[in-house]
């Protein structure tokens, strides 16, 4: 004898458990996504302030050079301007990396039922501690002076 009722309920407690198996190994993909963003966005704010902070004390080490006090002062004073607007131009900018992502999170399909998106850069700026930041630099072709250099070392 068939019990469509029960057999109705197995293949709905299957799907149920199929949509329960995805959702729980979206979440942690999920939270990985978030982590590996928020180290993302973290990187790219410690590197962009050290090159806000190398520049400002660049221009502070050309004023220095500045013989007239008026002059060099002024200097000081749009080096300190410049700095300012760079480093709030910053904050606007993770703000809004920080609102696209979790607004592209909320919309996606697959995240509805997931958990929501949290990006955590303190978190990120712990992990980042050991870092170092390898500038990436520029190979020289070979110059005149690095030949005649290495011609006489010869």
């Amino acid at each position: 004898m068939k019990m469509p009722f029960l057999e109705s309920l197995m293949v709905g407690g299957l799907a149920g458990a199929l949509v329960f198996t995805a959702t729980a190994t979206a979440a942690p993909k999920l939270q990985n996504t978030d982590a590996a963003f928020s180290l993302l966005i973290e990187a790219f704010r410690e590197t962009q302030t050290a090159l806000v902070e190398n520049d400002y004390h660049a221009r502070l080490q050309g004023a220095e050079s500045v013989e007239d006090i008026q002059t060099r002062n002024c200097v000081i004073a749009l080096a300190k301007q410049e700095r300012h607007l760079r480093l709030r131009k910053l904050v606007h900018q993770m703000a809004d990396l920080s609102t696209a992502y979790v607004d592209s999170r909320q919309s996606d399909d697959e995240t509805a039922a997931g958990p929501p998106a949290s990006v955590d850069t303190t978190a990120a700026a712990k992990q980042l501690e050991g870092y170092v930041v390898i500038a990436s630099g520029t190979i020289e072709p070979e110059s005149e002076t690095n030949t005649a250099v290495a011609n006489e070392e010869r």
